[in-house]
């Protein structure tokens, strides 16, 4: 899951559901938080290459 632009109560659930079954949520700088508008939510075997491959595009302005 990637999101770019989500509120806090959007992703308030999902880094301990993910962390519980042994994946992760974090900003797009790999930092384990729900905080920051943008998250990404993966499996442990995709997390380093899912950053990766998002550190390639420049984030853009948050449109609200």
């Amino acid at each position: 899951m990637i999101d770019p632009y989500f509120e806090i109560w959007d992703a308030a659930p999902l880094q301990t559901i993910l962390e519980e079954a042994g994946g992760s949520f974090c900003n797009w700088r790999g930092v384990a938080t729900i905080e920051g508008r943008e998250g990404v939510g993966t499996n442990a075997a995709l997390k380093d290459s899912a950053l990766e491959i998002l550190g390639r595009f420049p984030k853009t302005k948050d449109p609200r």
